[in-house]
């Protein structure tokens, strides 16, 4: 089971609600991507699968090139939560008041 939650930079204000990093659900490798042209952070699928049995070691898991969701932008670049902010370099951390979801 995956799970995202609310990153806020102290420095600009940018928040995102993401998991941060690298993620896996049943069906679907996730990892959290920074597009410049769109200046998003978003969660991109890296690996799935449409296999019912997801556990099954036969099962056909396909890689997914990395790209922007929103403009389907190849220019994306992997970010991990412990990373300065994307958007100005400032320290981001976890929002407290943010949301926390989990995700199959």
């Amino acid at each position: 089971m995956g799970h995202s939650q609310t990153y806020q930079c102290k420095k600009c204000g940018f928040s995102a609600t993401v998991s941060g990093g690298s993620d896996r659900g049943m069906r679907v490798f996730m990892q959290t991507v920074w597009c410049g042209e769109c200046r998003l952070l978003q969660d991109v699928a890296t690996r799935r699968t449409d296999s019912a049995d997801y556990d099954d070691p036969q099962s056909a898991w396909h890689d997914v090139p990395l790209h922007c969701s929103e403009c389907e932008s190849e220019s994306v670049e992997k970010w991990q939560r412990a990373q300065p902010c994307p958007a100005c370099g400032g320290s981001i951390e976890i929002d407290p008041k943010g949301k926390l979801l989990m995700w199959d």
